[in-house]
């Protein structure tokens, strides 16, 4: 068994372990470098006394067998550490470790997600349909969920357009919902890509939409919302693309309702009132997130071929530059995390937060910890943050080194 096929279907039974918490595995899988290592890992502790073959091997011939059948049916199957694995999606905390896919899946980083409710009014789908369509026009990947309303309407614009647009749905990469797009989605497939982050066989559930709509967020470089009442998708992917750092760009038709008003006060937040204004919006948001750091190395892979902390310690550099220049800034960057600033502040909108929510008087600096031990994560979205007060000293000599983000943090 090629190493690549062996470790690709380690994760896939690793996946399937019962139990097993998919967020978790992937992140451990990327911590130890191996998806084969954890899994003996797994197993180790599973085993009993006097076994009659050896589980994990049993367990990798099991899988290796479904994901030749899963190739063989046309689905691409791409794991978390694979090179053709979208990068943005390994910088969220809801990182899906596996991703089956049809059509042609490319690392799109001119793409923007354009998402909206499925009772959609007439106005609605054609607000839809004109942004779908000048994004297409453009040069920009459309993202959609394939769902009725807004996202049909993108998808079939972007189309038109002779554009690409990518289906993130959230069944099984078998499966056809709502059944009425069955053609929609084969053609997307056919023309663009359908990606799945579920089982190939698997049904909706109550619980898959959100976590498409968070795969949607880490997918797309920003969020464009059409039209949106309280307890819409749409707006739960809002609020999910602030929490990854990702812009969020809204029509002013959509201040009706109370949510929109409330998240157009927040930093990364842009509302529009015209088309050229949107797409204008949208390309200097490609060209920060491109210049900016989040346009390095992401994460590594298994092949051996670059350093599982080349990216850690990138991202660290880079931290470490911003750390020690905190009264001069660079435009649009976060001097806690490094990732994307929109207006005059300098830091973005999770870290405010969680510097406002730590205790009067114990943070100098607000530090994401969770660097090392989460690989090369974004620190938006992760919980993991301690607010400590960090000399400049204790800065310059220790903030190289990773073992600080996981050890004793320094009270000064």
């Amino acid at each position: 068994m090629v190493p690549e096929l062996r470790e690709r279907a380690a994760l896939v039974a690793l996946l399937r372990c019962p139990g097993a918490k998919w967020q978790d595995i992937g992140l451990e899988v990327l911590e130890t470098g191996s998806a084969v290592t954890a899994l003996e890992s797994r197993r180790r502790l599973q085993e009993t006394l006097f076994p009659a073959s050896d589980p994990v091997v049993s367990a990798i011939t099991d899988a290796a067998e479904s994901v030749e059948s899963w190739e063989e049916a046309g689905i691409g199957v791409h794991a978390c550490f694979d090179l053709d694995y979208p990068s943005r999606l390994r910088s969220i905390h809801q990182m899906p470790p596996l991703l089956f896919s049809r059509g042609d899946l490319v690392e799109d980083q001119r793409a923007i997600a354009v998402v909206g409710t499925r009772q959609a009014s007439e106005r609605g789908l054609r607000i839809a349909s004109s942004v779908a369509r000048e994004l297409a026009l453009n040069g920009v990947t459309v993202v959609g969920g394939l769902a009725r309303g807004i996202d049909t309407a993108a998808h079939q614009a972007a189309l038109e357009a002779h554009g690409r647009t990518v289906a993130v749905i959230g069944t099984g990469i078998n499966r056809f919902y709502p059944n009425e797009n069955r053609a929609l989605q084969e053609r997307i497939a056919h023309e663009g890509a359908v990606i799945s982050q579920f089982w190939p066989d698997a049904p909706p559930s109550k619980q898959s939409f959100p976590m498409r709509n968070a795969v949607m967020s880490g997918y797309a470089a920003a969020t464009v919302v059409i039209e949106a009442p309280w307890k819409s998708g749409a707006r739960i992917q809002a609020r999910l693309a602030l929490e990854h750092g990702r812009p969020v760009v809204m029509p002013d038709q959509l201040l009706e309702h109370d949510w929109a008003r409330e998240y157009a006060k927040k930093p990364g937040v842009h509302v529009v009132s015209s088309l050229e204004q949107l797409l204008s919006v949208v390309e200097q948001v490609i060209s920060d997130l491109q210049a900016g750091p989040d346009a390095l190395p992401e994460a590594p892979t298994l092949s051996g071929a670059v350093d599982p902390w080349d990216a850690v310690r990138a991202r660290v550099a880079q931290q470490v530059h911003y750390l020690r220049n905190p009264l001069k800034p660079a435009p649009s960057i976060c001097y806690v995390c490094c990732g994307p600033v929109t207006g005059p502040w300098s830091r973005c909108y999770p870290c405010e937060q969680h510097l406002k929510a730590a205790q009067s008087g114990v943070a100098d600096v607000v530090v994401p910890i969770s660097y090392a031990v989460k690989g090369a994560q974004h620190a938006h979205g992760l919980a993991a943050y301690k607010a400590v007060r960090v000399p400049p000293l204790e800065i310059r000599e220790n903030l190289l080194d990773l073992r600080w983000f996981v050890g004793p943090m320094c009270t000064g």
